[in-house]
This record gives structure tokens, C-alpha cells and sequence, in this order.
């Protein structure tokens, strides 16, 4: 990606690094919010600590944890339907799979780094909407 991201040149290569930093952003504060709005005896980890996401090159496992303890704590509140939240936790944990696949190089890198998006758009919009259904507190 490095390649594709300098062929836009200077300017736009910043441009590109910075909007995908902030789709970053508006994820973390997704998930953020997410964690928050559950009761903080269920919680497995601090609401903060999703911002782990930015600590590269950490966040690539770190990813995993973040998804499984926010599953955890969905679990612990019982407030979703153990399908709802299986499907969560598995498009978090095949974007997150994806985003090491990524790191490859040639084709197959190219191919999960494209697919990691996907999923993890797919991911950000089942957050979204779990919690949008969540009971106001």
C-alpha cells in the first residue's frame, strides 16, 4: 500500500494518510461509545482503551483483544442475542485476521488489505447499529 499511497504524491498522500486516520478516529469513538454505554459491572476493559487501535505496530494484536473483551462485556450485559453477537465478534476478529494478511506482500497482501476494509466497514456498521438498539441510561 505504501507504493499505491506515494503515487498520489505529496499532497495527496497526506490527504489519504489523514482521512484514514480519521476513519480511524470515528471507529475508536464507535467502539468507545459502545463500551460506555455498557454498565460498568460487565465491563472486561475501560472504554479508553480502545484507542490502543493507534499504537502501531501493537494495535495488530492488540485488535484482537480489543474486539474479545468488548465481546465479553456484550456477553456478561445479555443484552444482545448470542447470534447478533457472534456475527459481531466474527466480523471483528476477520477484519482484524485480514488486517495480518495485509502485511503480506504482493497480491495476497493487496487482496486482504482490501478485504480488511470490507470488513471492518461491515464491522463499524454493526457497532453502529447495536448501538443504536441499546436502552438509553
Amino acid at each position: 500500500i505504501v507504493r499505491e499511497v506515494a503515487g498520489l504524491g505529496l499532497i495527496g498522500s497526506i490527504a489519504a494518510i489523514t482521512v484514514f486516520f480519521g476513519l480511524i478516529a470515528l471507529y475508536c469513538r464507535g467502539l468507545q461509545l459502545l463500551l460506555h454505554a455498557v454498565p460498568l459491572e460487565h465491563r472486561a476493559r475501560s472504554p479508553r482503551s480502545v484507542w490502543l487501535m493507534f499504537g502501531i505496530p501493537f494495535n495488530f494484536i492488540e485488535d484482537f483483544f480489543i474486539v474479545g473483551d468488548l465481546g465479553e462485556s456484550l456477553g456478561r450485559w445479555g443484552i444482545l442475542s448470542a447470534t447478533r453477537l457472534r456475527v459481531w465478534q466474527a466480523l471483528g476478529y476477520g477484519w482484524a485476521a485480514l488486517q495480518l494478511v495485509s502485511l503480506l506482500p504482493g497480491t495476497i497482501g493487496f487482496v486482504g488489505g482490501g478485504l480488511t476494509v470490507v470488513g471492518w466497514i461491515a464491522h463499524w456498521v454493526l457497532t453502529a447499529s447495536i448501538r443504536r438498539g441499546l436502552p438509553a441510561r
